[in-house]
């Protein structure tokens, strides 16, 4: 699939700036998922309806379990986001199951297929079902479709941040790793998901950041010169996001401009947990790993 890569940062604003002020990355395979679509979060996490994925593709499952642990692990009040933006970047999602329904659709027609495909198996299912987990209001889409999505997700998120139409954006990024194939052996790929909670940059914090520019390449060097997976994505990741990291930085450029994520070199504490609108993010983590949870 081709990049489209087609969102404007609007005048004035040929970069944006954020904090990533909780995050989380995971990865599950097949066989975990009846159990997490029951207890996507922590225990002590906010209670769902029990049915609430029952039809949810396994990248949403994936998605609202990050989101879920990240607000656990960065203290974060359950109820501060409901001002919030969503983008949702999965990549090819129920495309396996869409296989096997269109081969039933060739059988049965219509009568044939779930009414709870399209909802629940489409771009937007995503981030509809985490703004119904979370009672987010704010604004919520699917972005990408493809092995574009870190970067697609991304931009639209730096978009609503420019504006300032939001008062932080919930990123997520879902993948398999490797992809599912229809009538294939998958039991050894895993779904990945990275969940990011960016909000404006403050001045003199000390929690890793997001760049998103529309403009040349920064005069840095990257170790990534091609744009990411969801996998690849979780890699870059890691060292940026660890307390242990002092600096670090990591990037790529997109047609039209650049992303980078990094961590300024500091020797004082983390921030104590500032409030933004109604919103309470730490500065401070307990997480294990700079986040990272892998599962299986």
């Amino acid at each position: 699939m081709k990049p489209i890569h087609n969102v404007s940062l609007g005048r004035g604003q040929p970069r944006v700036r954020c904090d990533i002020a909780a995050h989380h990355i995971a990865s599950w395979h097949a066989d975990q998922f009846p159990s997490l679509r029951q207890r996507p979060g922590p225990d002590d996490a906010i209670r769902l309806p029990a049915n609430l994925l029952k039809h949810s593709d396994e990248q949403t499952v994936a998605a609202l379990a990050a989101v879920l642990r990240a607000i656990a692990e960065f203290r974060m009040p359950i109820g501060s986001f409901s001002d919030w933006g969503i983008v949702s970047a999965p990549c090819f999602l129920g495309r396996s199951v869409l296989a096997g329904a269109l081969e039933q659709f060739a059988v049965d027609g219509p009568w044939g297929i779930s009414p709870h495909l399209i909802p629940h198996r489409s771009q937007h299912a995503v981030s509809g079902t985490i703004s119904l987990a979370l009672n987010i209001r704010g604004p919520n889409f699917g972005a990408g479709g493809g092995s574009d999505g870190p970067t697609e997700g991304l931009l639209g998120a730096a978009v609503m941040l420019a504006e300032r139409s939001v008062p932080g954006v919930w990123v997520t990024v879902t993948g398999w790793d490797p992809d599912l194939l229809p009538g294939k052996d998958n039991s050894r790929c895993e779904c990945w998901a990275v969940a990011l909670a960016l909000v404006p940059r403050r001045t003199g914090s000390a929690n890793p950041y997001l760049v998103v520019s529309g403009g040349a390449k920064s005069t840095a060097g990257y170790e990534e010169e091609r744009e990411p997976t969801v996998s690849r994505l979780a890699t870059l990741l890691l060292p940026v996001l660890s307390t242990e990291s002092q600096a670090m930085r990591a990037g790529w450029q997109y047609p039209g401009g650049w992303i980078e994520l990094g961590r300024e070199r500091t020797s004082a504490p983390l921030p104590e947990p500032h409030f933004l609108h109604r919103l309470s993010a730490s500065g401070s983590t307990q997480a294990r790993q700079a986040g990272m949870e892998r599962k299986g």
